[in-house]
């Protein structure tokens, strides 16, 4: 009897439901693969787009925002010298003086005798006495007229205004200095040398050439003594005597007080720390710090100029250590943090310690620090001088209360060596 149950159905119907079965589950896998594959590609893209093109958009960014230069260095500053609107106790944290102990380097005699040396030239004489004989390592004054095949070439003479020259140093072509060894003040001295092939000027490279010098004197250095010190140097600073030792005592003590004070302005800006960064004073001090940097830039590119040197930098982004533009807005960021953090912690030492500022120390700041450095209120403002008369106060004010530790110089220069290098990595 026939039946209507699918167990009945024939095989070769079976079999082909089973292959059309099998063909639709096989167009659902590959759908799947390709719908991965998409997606997968889209990733991708994304990752593409997020590397490439949102840097870009950030870079396009900070291009149309580029700090602009200010040289209105009081901004945000009030007449005190303070932050405007800015309570430093909340937005930095600064150390203890009492409990901090800055090392600091250690005087080197030798910078001690460099600056003795350099007072005795500031009081040396020209000896004229024909008896005297030049010997290597006197400092002589000279007159020349240099010649090549006879005639006088650019450069080559001293135009009667005399010459120094130290026989020896070196600072002369090679065999000049020598040749006058053995003159005597007055004397004529014939000098022939040949300038190397390698002379930075083309047309006397290579050549010969003979200087008609005229020894004018030989400079007589006097002896630090006693003597010297009550007769040039007398009264040089209050609580020292007059005299050769206490003026060597005196330049150890005041090396040693520079060093403490740079020691101590690097110990605050590693020790503290910046709570926050107010908005307004921060975007000032980029202002300010990026016309600072253009005009330190500008000055440097005269001065090679003048000295008929190349610019070793391509432009001034190279110069400020920076790649380009937008590089130079991260490196602005950084040090106008650096200043905004140490300005609020000087300020927070400042209140701390209950310090002030009288008119008679702000007209004293001006007489001296404003004359040296070119700081006056029309330029500078009285905000910013105050400020930076705050921080002369505040390092003052350390110095009698941090502890110290001596350390040798060449630790120090070690030490320095180190960090830049860290810095650099």
């Amino acid at each position: 009897m026939a039946s209507n149950n699918s167990d009945n159905i024939s095989a070769s119907k079976r079999k082909r439901l089973e292959a059309e079965a099998q063909r639709k589950k096989a167009k659902q896998e590959a759908f799947r693969l390709r719908l991965t594959g998409i997606l997968i590609g889209l990733a991708v893209l994304a990752v593409i787009v997020f590397w490439l093109i949102i840097p870009n958009a950030k870079n396009a960014y900070i291009r149309s925002h580029l700090t602009q230069p200010s040289d209105d260095y009081s901004a945000q500053l009030n007449e005190d010298g303070t932050i405007q609107d800015v309570d430093v106790t909340k937005t930095v944290t600064v150390f203890d003086p009492a409990e901090a102990i800055v090392e600091v380097t250690e005087v080197d005699q030798t910078d001690v005798q460099a600056d003795i040396d350099s007072e005795l030239n500031n009081h040396k004489t020209l000896e004229t006495d024909k008896k005297l004989t030049v010997k290597d390592g006197d400092e002589i004054n000279l007159d020349y007229v240099g010649k090549i095949d006879g005639k006088a070439f650019e450069g080559g003479s001293t135009d009667g205004a005399g010459a120094d020259l130290t026989i020896g140093s070196g600072s002369y072509i090679d065999n000049f200095e020598e040749q006058l060894i053995g003159s005597h003040p007055g004397d004529k001295v014939t000098v022939k040398v040949t300038f190397p092939e390698d002379y930075q000027s083309e047309d006397l490279a290579g050549k010969k050439a003979e200087f008609a010098c005229t020894v004018n004197g030989i400079y007589s250095v006097p002896e630090f003594n006693d003597k010297f010190v009550e007769e040039n140097l007398a009264d040089f600073a209050e609580g020292y005597k007059n005299t050769a030792e206490e003026y060597r005592r005196y330049l150890t003590d005041t090396k040693f007080d520079q060093n403490l004070e740079s020691a101590l302005k690097t110990y605050i800006s590693e020790n503290v720390k910046a709570n926050s960064y107010p908005k307004a004073y921060l975007q000032r001090t980029k202002e300010v710090t990026r016309y600072m940097d253009e005009q330190y830039y500008a000055q440097m590119v005269s001065l090679y100029q003048q000295m008929g040197y190349p610019n070793p930098y391509a432009d001034f982004y190279a110069y400020a250590e920076a790649k380009d533009e937008v590089d130079y807005e991260k490196v602005l960021e950084g040090k106008a943090k650096d200043t905004v953090r140490d300005d609020m912690a000087y300020q927070l030492f400042y209140q701390n310690a209950g310090l002030t500022i009288s008119d008679d120390d702000y007209n004293a700041y001006l007489e001296s620090t404003g004359k040296s450095t070119g700081m006056t209120e029309e330029v500078n403002g009285k905000g910013y001088i105050m400020q930076q008369l705050m921080h002369e106060k505040v390092i003052d004010d350390l110095k009698t209360k941090v502890g110290t530790k001596t350390v040798p110089a060449e630790d120090a220069a070690a030490a320095a060596t180190g960090a830049t290098a860290a810095a650099a990595e």
